[in-house]
């Protein structure tokens, strides 16, 4: 089987592609510069990408919000600038989903930076209320995105795997501090040849995936 960490990788760099061809996947966009695709491998399995944001001053911007509940889950809060996007694409995603695949079909979901967040959101929704899918999820380098009772929730669920992974020295991971926490499982991976001080390059995606690949077999997505 694939390796599902460098197929969520991949799909977590043509995301932010804005010329993807139909034939490879179906694209999503919303209000809010929002934007998100589902591609089937030639194996049959389904993955759901979420773009991140692409201006680091952006993010700071984002970081500044507050908590607001999510309304999915039957407890918890989480980012409310994060959820103004999730919400922005959800309604789109899952009807395309629900009509081409049907409730148990197996969805990877994944994302970078930002789209690591509306992943983790993404993924507790569909896997809480269809609980005949099962859903693993790798968001990639991804803030925090709820307090503590929002990730105890989405622990509870038995169809859902979270798996996070940053990029050694990448900042991002850090914030927001205040009220929020992060999903237990984590992999640290160390892109070589960035300084600790280039903050862009240690928490992009495209020399983590770059390295990624060299040091694995030969994959065939």
């Amino acid at each position: 089987m694939t390796d599902e960490v460098g197929l969520a990788m991949l799909q977590s760099v043509r995301v932010y592609d804005d010329t993807i061809p139909p034939s490879y996947a179906t694209c999503f966009s919303g209000a809010y510069d929002g934007q998100a695709l589902v591609h089937e491998t030639t194996d049959g399995r389904v993955v759901v990408a979420f773009r991140g944001t692409e201006s680091l001053r952006d993010w700071m911007v984002d970081l500044l919000r507050y908590r607001v509940r999510f309304g999915p889950l039957p407890r918890g809060r989480v980012h409310a600038g994060f959820l103004r996007q999730y919400t922005d694409l959800n309604s789109q995603i899952r009807t395309y989903l629900r009509l081409t695949y049907g409730p148990t079909k197996e969805i990877i979901v994944t994302g970078h930076s930002l789209g690591g967040a509306l992943a983790t959101l993404f993924a507790a929704d569909i896997a809480y209320h269809i609980t005949t899918m099962t859903v693993r999820c790798y968001p990639f380098c991804s803030p925090r995105v709820g307090d503590k009772q929002f990730v105890r929730c989405i622990n509870g669920i038995r169809n859902l795997s979270i798996l996070r992974i940053n990029n050694s020295y990448d900042i991002i991971p850090c914030f927001p501090r205040v009220g929020f926490v992060h999903t237990p499982a984590v992999r640290h991976l160390h892109t070589e040849g960035i300084r600790f001080f280039d903050v862009r390059k240690r928490h992009s995606i495209k020399p983590m995936y770059i390295q990624y690949m060299r040091q694995s077999d030969d994959i065939q997505l």
